[in-house]
């Protein structure tokens, strides 16, 4: 796993002491290094669509997972994750998450091979909930909305929500600027701005530890029902464990003007458990009309 510096610390409040105004100032100025860093104002306003293809590897408990990658993203309400899991035997396991407004869907399936058989459906999903199909929904629409903020941080530098001041983070390898983000309907995320390039390090936050259900889907057996199979899983589930998620950017290189991180690191409680190495991006790339609907 390519190592990127990580800023696994506490951080120095430097500002706990000053007014709002001084921090919400000193986190303007932040933003506007950092989105100057990436490409400046006028390029990164231009950004409405962003589409980042590659692949990734990914470890979740005794699962070990790779395969391809894909994020389409159209600010300011459209996100679709495509993923292309291999699998034992030459199978593949293709996944679709999507954010598309207030709609929400997911869909996955397995294509060739012999692998883990026909009808394997994998869900991933944070909180276990009641099973009730409209929390449920609920919960996914939230989530999904978050996970769309930190893709728009992350390479856009773009939050529609309140943004401050947190003090300076130091590490052996330097110093960042940590500011935090706060939307109304989800956890405040922390944006790691590093003092000498001035370009975003890390993201982290905090939320439910992510969990996988595989289900084998006997012949026949429609989506409808395995989906309700699958809530009345999570019924049975324990309350998930609250963890410190991390985004971690590294090896930015320019596209079209602006600078992108090429090799992004996700990790859990400072644990790593996802590389994604991106082999392209497309700036503004003309979507077709269905990508965002089932």
């Amino acid at each position: 796993m390519t190592h990127i510096m990580t800023f696994v610390l506490a951080i120095i409040l430097s500002l706990a002491a000053a007014d709002a105004s001084a921090q919400a100032d000193r986190a303007a100025a932040v933003l506007a290094e950092a989105r100057k860093a990436l490409g400046g104002e006028e390029v990164l306003r231009a950004v409405t669509r962003l589409q980042a293809s590659g692949e990734f590897r990914r470890t979740m408990g005794e699962m070990q997972m790779e395969g391809g990658l894909e994020i389409l993203l159209e600010r300011p309400d459209k996100l679709r994750r495509n993923e292309e899991i291999e699998m034992p035997g030459g199978a593949t396991m293709a996944r679709t998450e999507v954010l598309n407004g207030t709609d929400v869907w997911d869909d996955s399936g397995q294509r060739g091979g012999m692998g883990m058989g026909h009808g394997v459906m994998m869900m991933m999903r944070g909180p276990g909930g009641d099973g009730d199909p409209e929390r449920l929904k609920e919960m996914q629409r939230r989530m999904r909305r978050q996970e769309l903020l930190r893709y728009s941080v992350a390479w856009l530098l773009a939050a529609d929500a309140p943004v401050s001041y947190a003090g300076v983070a130091e590490a052996p390898d330097g110093k960042a600027d940590v500011l935090d983000i706060s939307p109304p309907d989800g956890p405040a995320v922390r944006l790691f701005v590093d003092q000498a390039s001035r370009l975003p390090l890390m993201l982290s936050w905090q939320g439910p530890a992510p969990r996988v259900v595989m289900r084998r889907m006997a012949p026949g057996t429609s989506r409808e029902e395995a989906e309700r199979a699958a809530r009345d899983t999570a019924r049975e589930e324990a309350p998930p464990q609250i963890v410190t998620f991390e985004m971690r950017l590294g090896d930015y290189r320019r596209v079209d003007g602006l600078l992108l991180p090429h090799e992004i690191t996700r990790a859990v409680n400072g644990r790593t458990n996802e590389e994604w190495t991106i082999k392209s991006y497309k700036i503004n790339p003309s979507f077709k009309s269905n990508t965002f609907t089932r």
